[in-house]
């Protein structure tokens, strides 16, 4: 997912190799500093958004399919502190995708559980030690251990990928060997090569990579997926 002067376009993953052409969702969205892919957030088969805009509220946007979405509901405030924003994997065991971040006020990192319905219960967790981070993503599995991880970049370049038991984020970290410095952007792609583990994608200089998991938990430097085109938002 990109913006390009505040509107939102997708570009969806083709079998093989590389991106469609992204497609315009919205440009309504302009006032929103984050567009998160949530998931099926409201158990209908469909994937849906969550949006959080510049004043610290947080939206949910409903898939009506083929890229189209419902306006916008108010779930909650208070998200203009919170950083390492990162959503659409079940992180509880539950079956239904969380919504994770950190408070820059404490540097404590919570889960908010998805209810099923579109919106997001009350915050578990309070983890320290991710306050540092300058990007987190979540994946449903790159350690090979069958769990939800995140993968966590700090701000020197050093990626871990952090191994969860159904909320229960576990220590110590598993160091994704690689240099990550020269990534301006890096989100989970998914399983985009159908090989059963999760991959990323990054942006470095003005090309997008994909970065393939392997069953080891290591990430690998892959192909060139595309220009990067426009800038990234997670």
């Amino acid at each position: 997912m990109t913006t390009d002067v505040g509107d939102v376009k997708v570009a969806a993953g083709q079998e093989g190799a590389g991106f469609a052409v992204a497609r315009l969702v919205s440009r309504d969205w302009r006032a929103h500093r984050a567009v998160l892919g949530a998931g099926d957030l409201d158990g209908d088969g469909i994937g849906d958004l969550l949006l959080i805009d510049s004043g610290g509220t947080l939206r949910f946007a409903a898939g009506k399919g083929d890229l189209a979405y419902a306006d916008p509901v108010r779930l909650s405030g208070g998200w203009r502190g919170r950083t390492n924003i990162a959503a659409g994997r079940d992180l509880t065991g539950d079956g239904i995708p969380e919504l994770v971040a950190t408070a820059a006020a404490t540097g404590r990192t919570w889960i908010w559980p998805g209810d099923g319905d579109g919106g997001v219960g009350h915050p578990i967790g309070g983890w320290t030690g991710w306050d540092g981070a300058r990007s987190v993503t979540t994946t449903s599995d790159v350690t090979g251990d069958g769990f939800a991880d995140a993968v966590v970049v700090n701000a020197r370049g050093r990626m871990t990928a952090r191994a969860s038991r159904h909320g229960m984020w576990l220590r110590p970290s598993a160091t994704i060997a690689g240099r990550w410095s020269s990534y301006r952007w890096l989100a989970l792609a998914g399983d985009w090569d159908g090989d059963g583990f999760g991959d990323l994608v990054g942006v470095e200089g003005d090309r997008l990579w994909l970065l393939r998991g392997m069953a080891t938990g290591a990430i690998t430097h892959g192909s060139v997926a595309g220009p990067a085109g426009t800038s990234a938002t997670t």
